[in-house]
């Protein structure tokens, strides 16, 4: 991979989130971390990644708050979002880029970041 794309992980189960971190650092990517919506709205202040993939149910602020939040932002509007989420409703709730329903396999987060992480053009 010559310019490792960036990748925001926005999940509160420390479990799952340290998980994802290793899977996606050993795949290539470059991972940021956030426990909650407002924690990675903080991130996101200083750092531009090619996609986040984001919890729903999430204490401070949650994932639907966050996404909010983010379509009003105009540079942060543009960045494709996954949610990871085990509501069954969310996925027609919701508008985001893709969906993973928990629990999710290592092979079908590193699918779907691939073809939601690439860039516009490829």
């Amino acid at each position: 991979m010559a310019s490792a794309r960036k990748i925001l992980v926005v999940e509160d189960d420390t479990d799952l989130a340290d998980a994802m971190v290793d899977l996606l650092t050993e795949a290539g990517y470059r991972v940021m971390y956030a426990h909650d919506g407002a924690e990675a709205l903080g991130v996101l202040k200083t750092k531009t990644p090619d996609l986040i993939l984001l919890d729903l149910m999430m204490p401070w602020m949650n994932g639907w708050e966050f996404l909010e939040h983010q379509a009003r932002d105009q540079r942060l509007s543009a960045i494709p979002v996954l949610v990871l989420s085990a509501l069954d409703r969310a996925e027609r709730e919701i508008e985001a880029a893709g969906f993973l329903r928990k629990p999710i396999t290592a092979e079908q987060l590193l699918m779907a970041v691939d073809r939601l992480s690439r860039p516009k053009s490829a």
